[in-house]
């Protein structure tokens, strides 16, 4: 029989990881894959509403159940570390639901933001495209449009996850929301492309004269 591709599948595809013999899907399923497996679109993470805010404790739940558990780190497509709530001051959950520095004023919270938690590990392991952040800081912005589900009545979505780079093998999130498609393009405009990696454009040398 032949082994199986080292790859992990989450909602919206497979990716590879290294030196792995097993997958696991939505850490809940332990499956496996013939080498060869071609990649593959899923449906997009579902969304989640626990009530708004006043039940942001089971949003930071939520958060902290994907992201800050030290069995299952977080990586990126580029094999980064992602590290999530590393300032003990700060709350990476408020700064998704609220906005930077709103915590528990119910006027900020932002269900469109706290509902696609889910849509983040997505982005870090299968962006459309990493560009660096216009606003410098070493930071990264993760790109990802979500097109509609076959079938569906989805509309084509954007959304972005902004880290911070700390060295060539961890980031750290810095936080993540929903784009329009306006936002999406001038971000992509605005940073050098870090993924895909473009290629250099070729030159071809001049002939000399004899």
């Amino acid at each position: 029989m032949a082994w199986i591709l080292q790859e992990t599948i989450c909602a919206a595809g497979t990716f590879p990881i290294p030196d792995a013999r097993t997958i696991i899907l939505e850490k809940c399923h332990t499956v496996t894959l013939p080498v060869g497996k071609e990649r593959f679109t899923q449906m997009r993470p579902p969304l989640k509403n626990f009530g708004g805010h006043p039940e942001v404790h089971q949003y930071r739940a939520w958060f902290r159940g994907i992201y800050c558990d030290p069995a299952h780190p977080i990586y990126d497509v580029k094999r980064r570390l992602v590290l999530f709530d590393q300032d003990p001051k700060l709350d990476d959950t408020v700064h998704v639901c609220y906005g930077k520095n709103y915590a528990n004023m119910s006027d900020r919270w932002d269900e469109q933001r706290a509902e696609r938690i889910g849509w983040i590990e997505v982005t870090l392991k299968d962006p459309t495209k990493i560009v660096e952040s216009d606003r410098g800081l070493n930071r990264q912005v993760y790109l990802r449009r979500f097109d509609p589900d076959p079938g569906t009545e989805q509309s084509l979505e954007f959304f972005c996850v902004i880290a911070h780079v700390i060295n060539t093998s961890s980031v750290e999130f810095v936080t993540a929301y929903y784009i329009s498609a306006r936002t999406y393009d001038e971000m992509v405009r605005a940073g050098k492309q870090i993924y895909p990696t473009v290629a250099p454009h070729s030159h071809k040398k001049k002939k000399r004269k004899n």
